[in-house]
């Protein structure tokens, strides 16, 4: 707690001085003009609400925010939404949120941050690398989210909302080129079918070579190779009942995300690792992705006089092949084929009342069941035309959760506002099979069951009509699962995780709605937090961690210095540890691996984005020129808190040139995007059985550009 506080004084001293010089420019400024930050509405509470009117720390970044500041990929969320971090294992995407993430991204692990595209959630890590077009907005909610969201949204909710079709012809296509022989295609069309009916159908393909360029003989790594394609179908028969039918086809192959490795002799567990960030020599055969999923979608609401009743409800199947070398070197001719066929359906019913009375409620149900026909194959290719499977595992894995939830407000004046909310949920989850390691047969036969209770109370004051202050606690949950250590016969369960959440901010906006910041202050108080450990061998399994605690501090601001030049940043804090964690006992209960007092993963001490952003008008068009840089202190990618877990601290600064036409219909776009060329590790591990430290790592510089035509 000393950490936040030292660093509450910094951060007011650069407040103070960057007050002064935005004060110092206004003054120079006509006092009579009229500019203002844009509102954005959100449906973060399932309604439609300004976003500083809603009491929820969250940042928000619609289609052309999202253009502006060059996002293209899951991961770039990063680098311009405070607290947010994202790491690799392999195909798998770990989202944090003010440190809360996931290490399990097994069959039967579940993500600790909620992530959903247009109401459907999605819950297997290796589909969180969607790449974002035709976006209308994101939302990034922090906290905990649980009433309303339910289902693993213990860190916080990210919502991809997509662009719907409106009742106008709209067409856009866009071409963009870059460094790795990059290739990115983008379009849409909008069509009013009828006066009841309207269409809209969008594409995207992302290409470009592997950034490990120096991985041969085996083709380089970390390439993009990715086909998407969504429709869009909406039916308003009459003013009352409104229909969304969706679909989204997607496909991504090429190599895929790979992992640099370094030998085991060369370092000890304490030191920093360095590694070639170009990549290091692999082995044949090549690793390769193949991946596919496709989404049906129905959406539908009805408005009766006080009520609306709304319907979401899905099936997503991804059929998901791997090729993985897992010791990163040339040294070894073993690999990991995996294979998954899941199928997942979503129903969502939920019943609200209207906005117009001081007493607003909504309440209902949502059910999830998920089924995934899993066989993973360790290989051994020295003779690449007939392998050796040492490792089979052939398991069916099956989880349904089944939720109740009611949230209500009231207010009790014009500037005082009450929430309760609460949510039953219920998870099963099971897994059958068979696995044969090293010539040892075993059978799998688990099933388990959690319940428990969330809830929800906050206070709202609206203290002006342009500055809210809030207090909430919150509770959350997310369910336990199992393990599969090779060489064991017992299915090593691990528990729920439960997190109470107390969070107390101020959302206000100033000077005519020219500058705008926020404040969120928090504590986390975590049992039985899911954490990954690994044994001598380097194989991972999940653990609950008795105790653990998060506290922080978050400042966000947005400011139009003038009519042509913005300013934005955030800063965020944390202070976390396992106060209680015995990750290894012996006889006696005596403990012999304790983690207390380190760190969870993903968890900087500060992280900060600067953004500056300047207009040229022209006679035909405008110039944006803007910069932005992103820096994080160093932070673990393993809860042992070993050197070679060590993340540095890096810088990430990213320049955008994009020229817009008077008439928007064309415009052209230039970037480079990590000017410092920094690539740092994005997950770490080490393996007694390959006798090597593997690595994941971060995207290096790189640059292009974009042309886009509209026709409007």
């Amino acid at each position: 707690m000393r950490n936040i506080k030292r660093q509450f004084v910094r951060y007011t001293t650069l407040s103070l001085a960057v007050s002064g010089v935005v004060h110092g420019t206004w003054a120079q400024a006509q006092a009579n003009s009229s500019y203002a930050i844009e509102e954005v509405v959100v449906t973060a509470t399932k309604r439609e609400t300004s976003v500083q009117d809603t009491a929820i720390a969250m940042s928000v970044f619609t289609g052309d925010a999202l253009d502006d500041n060059g996002v293209s990929q899951v991961e770039d969320l990063a680098g311009i939404a405070p607290g947010v971090t994202f790491t690799k294992n392999s195909a798998n995407v770990v989202v944090s949120i003010r440190g809360v993430n996931s290490q399990d991204t097994n069959e039967t692990g579940n993500p600790a941050v909620a992530i959903a595209q247009d109401g459907f959630y999605i819950e297997r890590a290796n589909s969180f690398s969607n790449a974002l077009y035709d976006m209308e907005r994101v939302e990034v909610l922090r906290g905990p989210q649980g009433t309303l969201y339910g289902k693993n949204a213990t860190g916080g909710v990210i919502n991809f909302i997509t662009e719907k079709p409106v009742p106008e012809f709209e067409a856009e296509v866009s071409a963009g080129f870059g460094n790795y022989d990059t290739f990115n295609t983008e379009g849409m069309i909008n069509l009013p079918l009828s006066n009841k009916v309207n269409a809209r159908a969008s594409f995207m393909t992302r290409e470009h070579d592997g950034y490990r360029e120096d991985e041969g003989p085996a083709d380089a790594g970390d390439d993009a190779d990715m086909k998407s394609g969504r429709f869009h179908l909406d039916y308003q028969p009459t003013e009352r009942l409104y229909l969304l039918f969706s679909a989204q086809f997607t496909e991504l192959g090429g190599v895929g995300p790979t992992v640099t490795g370094t030998p085991v002799e060369a370092w000890t567990d304490n030191a920093v690792p360095r590694m070639d960030k170009g990549g290091v020599s692999h082995g044949k055969p090549n690793q390769y992705l193949d991946h596919n999923y496709q989404t049906y979608q129905v959406t539908a609401k009805y408005d009766f006089d006080n009520v609306s009743v709304n319907y979401i409800g899905g099936v997503r199947r991804s059929d998901y092949r791997q090729r993985r070398d897992l010791d990163g070197l040339f040294r070894s001719d073993n690999y990991f084929d995996l294979s998954e066929d899941v199928k997942d359906i979503s129903h969502e019913l939920r019943i609200a009342s209207s906005d117009s009375s001081d007493f607003q409620w909504q309440l209902g149900g949502n059910y999830f069941k998920e089924t995934n026909a899993l066989t993973s194959i360790f290989r051994d290719y020295t003779d690449t035309a007939i392998p050796v499977d040492l490792m089979v595992f052939d398991f069916d894995v099956e989880s349904e959760s089944t939720a109740v939830f009611v949230h209500t407000s009231y207010d009790f004046s014009d500037v005082l506002t009450f929430e309760l909310g609460a949510r039953y949920s219920e998870d099963e989850l099971s897994r059958r099979g068979n696995q044969l390691v090293f010539g040892t047969p075993s059978v799998y036969d688990n099933s388990g069951d959690n319940s428990k209770s969330t809830y929800h109370v906050g206070a709202n004051w609206n203290i002006s009509d342009d500055v809210m202050a809030y207090a909430k606690f919150s509770t959350g949950y997310k369910a336990g699962g199992f393990n599969n250590v090779p060489g064991r016969a017992e299915s090593n369960p691990y528990g729920p995780e439960t997190l109470e959440a107390f969070e107390a901010g101020v959302k206000g906006q100033y000077l005519d709605g020219r500058i705008q910041m926020n404040i969120a202050a928090f504590r986390y108080d975590y049992s039985d937090q899911q954490a990954s450990v690994r044994n001598a061998d380097g194989l991972s399994s999940i653990v609950n961690a008795g105790e653990s605690e998060i506290v922080g501090l978050e400042f966000d601001w947005t400011a139009l210095i003038t009519p042509l030049d913005r300013f934005d940043g955030s800063v965020v804090f944390l202070d976390a540890e396992y106060t209680d964690f015995c990750a290894q006992y012996i006889a006696g209960g005596k403990c012999l691996v304790d983690f207390a007092g380190n760190s969870p993963t993903q968890t900087p001490d500060t992280s900060v984005g600067i953004g500056y952003e300047h207009d040229f008008e022209f006679t035909r068009g405008v110039l944006t020129a803007r910069i932005q840089s992103h820096y994080e202190t160093e932070s673990y990618l393993g809860v042992a808190n070993l050197g070679f877990q060590e993340k540095d601290e890096f810088t990430r600064t990213d320049i955008l040139l994009t020229y817009q036409s008077n008439n928007s219909d064309w415009t052209l776009q230039g970037y480079a995007r990590n000017l410092e060329d920094d690539v740092v590790i994005t997950s770490a591990g080490k393996s007694g059985l390959w006798r090597s430290y593997t690595y994941g790592l971060s995207t290096p510089l790189t640059y292009g550009i974009k042309l886009t035509y509209r026709w409007l």
